[in-house]
């Protein structure tokens, strides 16, 4: 019983540890048609699970939170995320990258 239990937490955190959550801030004015442009280029980078805009138009400041597809095997045929994509799109957007960090 022992051993299953030390198992069952050992699995728990492996898994834990493996999902990766980021966010990456930016500054800049961001209109309401910028923000479905920005939603939509998110939606075509591959790797990315899931996202969350938070923009505040009194500061003209807001995050990017995205966790990335967590990949079933290790190889090399593997896709690496790259946060460069964002930052592009946050460029062609008029957007200004300014911190991009790993969640705990």
């Amino acid at each position: 019983m022992r051993k299953l239990l030390v198992y069952l937490v050992f699995f728990f955190f492996y898994f834990q540890g493996f999902s990766q959550s980021y966010a990456y801030s930016f500054e800049g004015v961001l209109s309401n048609s910028q923000k479905g442009n920005l939603l939509n280029d998110l939606n075509k980078i591959q790797g990315i699970q899931n996202f969350e805009l938070r923009y505040k138009s009194d500061s003209d400041r807001g995050e990017i939170l995205f966790s990335i597809n967590p990949t079933s095997e290790e190889g090399e045929n593997d896709l690496d995320f790259s946060p460069l994509a964002i930052k592009e799109i946050f460029l062609q957007l008029g957007l200004t990258p300014i911190d991009f960090r790993q969640l705990k």
